[in-house]
């Protein structure tokens, strides 16, 4: 149970002054729990009073708190003390804390951390005037108690409002017993505990709050808190924790209740049940047979609502007209037909037999696509219908009235039939048989000798595994050169053998015909020999660990950052071994070296600080070719020697290599030196400077043949089809006309206007210029 809740409370506390329900709640996390006396299992009001006995402190106020002696020993959240600390505002502590003017809300997370809070509140105890806090211990052990009693303390909002309760910790029983003289204070929202708190709290170990800022505290009021018990002291099956009386076995939550005992058996705090729970002016013990049902009482009228409305123990007598045992209120579709009401069997007949909604049999409770009427033998199971595929399981699958032979038929007897058992002519071999080392599926789950691979490589024993123990040993198994036979052959094959005799098997020598060489032997870069078999013909002798020793063209073996693949740096040394040291001279004359941060040596036009051009080269040596260059900013500069090419136009940011051509505008906008003129390919120029007039199609130009009627001039003379003279006898194309003489004056005219316009145009193949 978590710190950050409030432990159950078992009752409801109503928010009127002086009118508290009774209240119970816990237990908290370390087994606290509390009742009231409103409740038949809580603690009797017994005021006890120490004014005239006890200690009276009369210098408290807010900052101070006194220290006392308890008398006894008393317990609290597991530890025990034998002082406590008295607080002017409504509470005791066993740390010496603060009981803050302002109360919290439980757990408290300032000030007091070990806390009893009767009265939280901001009270007003006035030092030497009118500060009435008394302390005492009485009674003879193992019985006393110690009280500590505010009597009369003023409230802060008011000096003339005074409240009266008592703290009583009882020894022996470790009790905390809190009680109010008087808390009906008539101050508005202080009222009845309206501004208080009232809790306990053990530090981290748990804590339990009564009320918080509720009216709930009445004159004459006592909470008592207490450590429940371990176990079921009266063996009705709850704890003490959880039981009002852990003593009785017939009182436990939610117990059966008798009437005119005058117990309280369901722990609800109410008695016999004698209050009308429904209002329908009975109660159980008067013998409401239902008291949540206000319907429900002796005498009442019965009425068709599936309710026992007198009491006599049937529920809508004589509402069941075709005496089927269902009335109308209870769900019978047809009163009238005895066969007809919920639960009823389904027949095929078009009727709803089971009120179900739907008529006859006609439903699919499966949802496999057949009912009962369409014989399905079985409409609980969706693999069941006709002409479902048989499965082994010993049932009519496909609902033709057979099973299937060999979901009976057990030819070998070992109790599994035909479809199951994947051997049904050897008895010892059947699903869950015990797995044999003899190469044969024993169990049936595809597996052979499955139990006895133990180094699980996949071979047993009993298949030829010779070491049973090592996954590395098993037949097919690839020989290792451990002069071990790792394939189970019974053989060690020869090149685990040492044939030169150097100490060194051929598995393992790179030359085991020649005991000079073998893996370690001293090696000798000028013979030309890898006598150590590290397939390296230089001599071992990498004093610096460059990786190059000097037979490999190391000219110093003692400096590791020169070596043949050494990076050449400004430091005077030959680096890479080259053996030039040409780190510091200008070998292409432009006034740097390397070292100098010139980035090509052998291009003078290539130094620091030298101005870009657009070469295509790193003039200023900035890491960048031609910036700045892209004066139009379409990703291309002039000098480009990309395939594509330059930058044509670089004030056109739509010229560039690649670039969507547009015809006719006289610009190359693809930089590929020309613009786009005959757009379909005919060899005529289209637009306003040429002679096609149809560029997007091949077979239009002056001087194509005409087609006759097609509707297109196909030979850009101005006429098509019959108007056209080509047409007509004699001419370009084969068809036949049958123009009027207008029409072939019409013709003629627009003849002589093409040919008129011919002369003016330039031959074909001329381009226009662009």
């Amino acid at each position: 149970m978590s710190r950050s809740l409030l432990c159950a409370i078992a009752t409801i506390t109503l928010g009127l002054p002086g009118l508290a329900a009774a209240q119970a709640g816990g237990p908290d996390d370390f087994g606290y729990v509390f009742r009231d006396s409103t409740g038949m299992h809580g603690p009797e009001y017994d005021w006890v009073d120490v004014v005239l006995t006890g200690t009276h402190h009369n210098t408290m106020d807010d900052e101070t708190a006194v220290l006392v002696s308890l008398g006894f020993t008393f317990e609290f959240y597991g530890q025990t003390y034998t002082d406590v600390y008295v607080h002017a505002n409504g509470g005791v502590s066993f740390d010496n804390g603060i009981l803050d003017d302002y109360h919290e809300l439980f757990p408290v997370q300032s000030g007091v951390d070990q806390v009893i809070a009767a009265f939280w509140d901001d009270l007003m105890p006035i030092p030497f005037l009118s500060s009435p806090i008394y302390s005492g211990t009485i009674g003879t052990a193992p019985d006393r108690q110690f009280v500590a009693q505010w009597d009369g303390v003023p409230h802060a909002d008011s000096l003339f409002v005074h409240a009266t309760f008592e703290i009583v910790l009882e020894e022996t029983s470790n009790q905390i017993l809190l009680q109010y003289e008087d808390v009906t204070l008539a101050l508005p929202g202080a009222t009845n505990g309206g501004e208080a708190a009232v809790g306990i709290q053990g530090g981290a170990e748990g804590f339990l709050q009564y009320s918080y800022e509720q009216p709930v505290l009445d004159d004459g009021l006592a909470i008592a808190f207490r450590r429940c018990q371990p176990g079921d002291g009266d063996g009705d099956g709850f704890d003490d924790c959880h039981d009002c009386d852990d003593g009785d076995a017939t009182v436990y939550p939610a117990a059966p209740e008798d009437c005119d005992d005058g117990v309280d058996s369901n722990c609800d705090d109410v008695a016999d049940e004698i209050n009308d729970q429904d209002g329908d002016g009975l109660a159980t013990c008067d013998g409401d047979c239902d008291d949540t049902e206000p319907l429900a009482y002796p005498g009442n009228v019965e009425v068709c609502d599936d309710v026992d409305n007198d009491c006599d123990g049937v529920v809508d007598q004589g509402f069941d007209q075709d005496g089927d045992g269902w009335t109308t209120c209870a769900g019978d579709c047809d009163d009238a037909d005895p066969a007809v009401h919920p639960g009823a069997a389904e027949q095929c007949d078009g009727v709803d037999h089971n009120c179900d909604g739907v008529g006859g049999a006609v439903s699919d409770v499966d949802n496999d696509g057949f009912t009962p009427c369409d014989g399905d033998c079985d409409d609980g199971d969706d693999a069941t219908f006709p002409g479902a595929a048989e499965v082994c399981d010993g049932l009519d699958n496909d609902c033709d009235g057979t099973v299937p032979a060999d979901e009976n038929d057990d030819v070998d007897g070992d109790g599994w039939v035909t479809c199951d058992d994947c051997d049904d002519g050897d008895a010892d071999v059947f699903p869950g048989a015990i797995e044999e080392c003899n190469a044969v599926d024993d169990d049936c789950d595809g597996q052979a000798d499955e139990n006895f691979d133990d180094d699980g490589d996949g071979y047993s024993e009993c298949m030829g595994d010779c070491d049973d123990a090592d996954p590395d040993f098993h037949p097919y198994a690839v020989e290792l050169c451990d002069f071990l036979d790792n394939d189970c052959d019974g053989e060690v094959p020869s090149f685990e053998y040492d044939h030169d005799g150097d100490g060194y098997r051929e598995c393992e020598d790179c030359n085991d015909d020649d005991n000079t060489i073998y893996p370690g032997a001293p090696d000798d870069c000028s013979d030309g020999l890898d006598s150590n078999c590290d397939e390296d013909l230089s001599l071992e002798t990498d004093d610096d660990g460059d990786g190059f020793t000097e037979c490999d063209n190391d000219c110093d073996d003692t400096d590791a950052d020169t070596n043949p693949d050494g990076v050449e740096v400004c430091d005077g040394a030959d680096n890479d071994c080259d053996p030039a040291t040409d780190e510091n001279e200008d070998e292409d004359g432009d006034g740097f070296s390397m070292c100098m941060g010139d980035c090509d040596l052998a291009d003078p036009a290539a130094f620091p600080g030298n101005d870009e051009v657009c070469d295509g080269v790193d003039n200023d040596c900035d890491g960048e070719t031609d910036e700045g260059m892209d004066t139009d900013h379409d990703g291309y500069v002039p000098c480009d020697e990309s395939p594509a090419g330059g930058d044509c136009d670089d004030g056109d940011s739509a010229a560039y290599p690649g670039a969507p051509e547009i015809p006719y505008d006289g610009i190359d906008q693809d930089c590929d030196g020309e613009d786009v003129s005959d757009v379909d390919g005919d060899g005529y120029l289209g637009g306003t400077g040429g002679d096609d007039c149809d560029d997007n199609d091949d077979t239009v130009y002056p001087g194509a043949d005409e087609i006759c009627d097609d509707g297109v001039d196909s030979d850009c003379d101005g006429m098509g089809d019959n108007l056209d003279t080509d047409c007509g006898d004699g001419g370009g194309c084969a068809c036949s006309s049958s123009a009027t003489p207008g029409q072939a004056w019409t013709a003629g005219g627009l003849a002589l206007l093409a040919v008129l316009r011919r002369r003016s145009r330039p031959t074909r193949g001329t381009e226009v210029a662009r």
